[in-house]
């Protein structure tokens, strides 16, 4: 039987936890707010290994699990900054048919406290800094730093979004890129 990887990236969690923090991590600027993902027992269900982007987007209570890895420490030499500055050229082109609000996803997670919100505060991966939130930009980095998975870790690695970048809600047929950005770059940094 086929091994089956998963990719979650920093567009996939749905809200993160201020209150109940996440131990901190080496990505994290500040503070280390816990992720609320869709699904995790789903992920922990129907696949044999999850890469999250970096350990920031990974619930606290998942990261120590022996099937789950990061990109960022699989490959600390990986080249962000190129992926990053394609998901900003790129962002317009994004129509998405259903815009959860915030209060949406509170709402059909039957949050009731206080201290979460959509985003982390600043975080740093590999070469670049950014934050973590359910955007299109998030997004596009996701889907290039996915595109450079299927070449250099596995082919059939399976991009995992959230409800909101389910990819069927995409009514435009231009969002796949050669993540490349200039001719003849490597998604891993030349020693």
């Amino acid at each position: 039987m086929k091994k089956r990887t998963a990719y979650i990236g920093i567009s996939y969690p749905l809200l993160y936890d201020y209150r109940y923090q996440a131990d901190k991590s080496p990505n994290d600027l500040l503070d280390s707010p816990n992720p609320i993902i869709e699904s995790p027992l789903g992920l922990m269900i129907f696949y044999d290994e999850i890469l999250f982007l970096c350990r920031s987007v990974c619930p606290n209570n998942m990261r120590n699990l022996p099937y789950v890895r990061f990109v960022d420490e699989l490959f600390p030499d990986f080249c962000f900054k190129d992926l990053l500055e394609c998901a900003d050229e790129m962002r317009d082109i994004i129509f998405v048919d259903n815009d959860l609000s915030y209060e949406d996803i509170k709402s059909a997670l039957n949050v009731g406290w206080d201290g979460i919100d959509q985003h982390t505060h600043g975080l740093k991966i590999g070469d670049i800094r950014t934050a973590a939130s359910p955007n299109h930009n998030g997004f596009l980095l996701d889907l290039y730093v996915f595109q450079a998975l299927q070449e250099l870790y596995d082919q059939d690695i399976e991009l995992v979004t959230n409800s909101k970048y389910n990819l069927g809600a995409f009514n435009n047929n231009s969002v796949k890129a050669e993540f490349r950005s200039t001719p003849g770059s490597d998604p891993i940094k030349k020693k």
